[in-house]
């Protein structure tokens, strides 16, 4: 019989991940889980996550409790070298590409081979990652403002039963595998919306960053001739000792868009739109930035619109220049 060993009493996000991608693989597809942490049970298992204290991926052991661990995803990214990985980022490294195909499979779907890297990568990093610094302990910022308790690892934390409550085996069990089920559900949804959403983007933005120059002598204005998911993209076909892309203009429902590129830290820009246009709105900012049929720019400079894709283009090109 394959069975799929790993530890009981109060689960969590890593290992229930890890679950739903070994079950994605004909291997372990119709394998039975047994929650134990009696060793001589786990010694019988074909494949054991997150308990017995042993990593070797030939032996079919992950586990990563054990003293002395320290893998990390650093071969992916050196930004990953900080987070220990967990079962689940273990199993991924293993197993991951192998996932991401037979999740696709059943969707219909498949990614193109040039892209099948770009893909694994994407996964960990909007994915996997933060699971794997939940589990192993690595805050998301060192004085965090407030606490986020809607994320996968909470929604999952709160299928265990409360301190006051009773659970029999089969009922931990039977809540364990709701967690398998959501932990996966979110995961597909990661991969499939990438492959149908995320990757028909990237033409759109390659081509537009490839005729940037046509806007913007710089370079660092591109057009896009249709709105589409660019930061990511962006930053990935950008060209090695070129000038960043500081803006991008898109065509709204009745408008233009110009948006200041993002940049490394969460909420900031490359290049923040001028500051005396942030907050201002239609005539008011036509006169302050000595651009006609302004519409708007945000309070926070990231984000701003005019009427017209002459217009738009004028604020992008004063927007660079400006010190």
């Amino acid at each position: 019989m394959v069975s799929i060993g790993t530890h009981s009493g109060k689960f969590h996000a890593d290992e229930a991940c890890a679950v739903f991608m070994l079950k994605q693989l004909p291997d372990y597809e119709n394998a039975e889980v047994i929650r134990t942490r009696d060793n001589d049970v786990l010694d019988k298992c074909t494949i054991v996550a997150d308990v017995g204290g042993v990593y070797d991926a030939e032996k079919l052991r992950f586990d990563h409790h054990q003293r002395g661990f320290a893998e990390t995803m650093a071969e992916l990214d050196e930004k990953f070298a900080g987070t220990k990985l967990s079962s689940a980022g273990l199993i991924y490294r293993t197993y991951g590409r192998q996932v991401i195909d037979s999740i696709l499979a059943k969707h219909s779907l498949s990614c193109p081979a040039a892209f099948a890297e770009t893909l694994f990568y994407h996964v960990y990093d909007s994915f996997m990652h933060a699971i794997d610094a939940n589990d192993t302990g690595r805050a998301i910022a060192e004085d965090p403002a407030y606490r986020i308790t809607t994320d996968l690892p909470s929604r999952v934390a709160r299928l265990n039963p409360a301190w006051n409550q009773s659970q029999t085996d089969e009922e931990a069990l039977a809540m364990f595998h709701q967690a398998v089920k959501m932990v996966g559900e979110e995961l597909t949804d990661s991969i499939v919306r990438w492959v149908r959403h995320s990757l028909p983007a990237r033409k759109v933005v390659s081509d537009a960053y490839a005729s940037r120059k046509q806007h913007h002598a710089s370079g660092q204005v591109v057009v896009l001739d249709s709105f589409c998911p660019w930061p990511a993209h962006l930053k990935e076909v950008e060209e090695e000792g070129e000038a960043p892309v500081l803006y991008v203009v898109f065509p709204s429902s009745d408008s233009y868009r110009i948006q200041a590129v993002p940049g490394e830290q969460e909420f900031s820009q490359r290049k923040p739109l001028p500051e005396p246009w942030r907050g201002v709105r239609d005539a008011a900012l036509d006169e302050v930035s000595g651009i006609e049929g302004c519409v708007f720019v945000h309070a926070a400079g990231f984000i701003g619109g005019n009427k017209t894709l002459e217009g738009a283009l004028k604020m992008a090109a004063a927007a660079v220049g400006w010190n």
